[in-house]
């Protein structure tokens, strides 16, 4: 009971000396154990609603309403590669807690993120490589780490396996300038050493930040298959 007090009391001290927020709407908690993956009760609400469950895409994990199998862009784009999942619709506080996350340096998200991404893997996959896409240069610069290599970090912790430095960009600059078409049009973005894997680390599970027109995704895919690797699963965070 005397050690239980004295932890208490110390956590109680910190607690006073340096405020918890939460990493989302930045407001204080009173006690930092109310804080999960650094997030408090009320934005885990609002994270909750843009959760994608149920009917969703095949091929980009977009949600369903009226539709089954794949939504209407996949049909018309006539691209069914492997099967796609998303954790978030990428709006409201799921995109807010990205964009914290990539452009602000918010690191402490990763650790949820990571959990959010483990959740939507198949028990029959759980052994499966983990393979993240690299940050580009101007990430890198900005925040002195790459996001999604991080969020792998997480994982590996957790017993996954992953690969943070497989894939290599060839392409300079970031997605995120481009529009629609030019992400499309971009061409090859990356390179991968050759698979020297045996067994489920040579299946692959690619993750990554946003989906918009899964054009960094395909070109992933396409990179790991012609270095031998078997790409079983896409998930990414969120999809636009």
């Amino acid at each position: 009971m005397c050690r239980q007090n004295t932890s208490f009391g110390i956590h109680r001290f910190l607690d006073i000396l340096f405020p918890p927020r939460c990493i989302l709407c930045r407001n204080i908690v009173a006690d930092s154990r109310k804080l999960r993956h650094g997030l408090c009760d009320s934005c885990l609400e609002e994270l909750a609603l843009q959760r994608i469950g149920g009917n969703s895409c095949i091929s980009c994990g977009q949600r369903l309403v009226s539709e089954s199998g794949t939504c209407v862009l996949c049909r018309k784009n006539d691209y069914i590669g492997i099967p796609a999942k998303a954790v978030f619709s990428y709006r409201g506080a799921a995109r807010f807690l990205i964009r914290r996350y990539k452009f602000n340096g918010i690191r402490t998200a990763a650790e949820f993120f990571s959990i959010c991404i483990a959740e939507l893997i198949p028990d029959n996959m759980k052994n499966y490589l983990i393979v993240p896409l690299p940050s580009g240069k101007g990430s890198r610069r900005r925040n002195g780490w790459g996001h999604m290599e991080t969020v792998a970090a997480f994982m590996a912790k957790n017993g996954f396996t992953s690969a943070p430095g497989l894939l290599k960009r060839i392409r300079k600059g970031e997605q995120k300038g481009l529009s629609r078409e030019e992400r499309q049009s971009s061409g090859q973005l990356f390179s991968c050493r050759p698979c020297r894997k045996k067994g489920n680390l040579q299946r692959v599970i690619i993750i990554d930040d946003v989906r918009t027109t899964g054009a960094s995704l395909r070109s992933a895919e396409a990179a790991l298959r012609i270095a031998g690797y078997t790409p079983a699963l896409q998930i990414v965070i969120a999809i636009d």
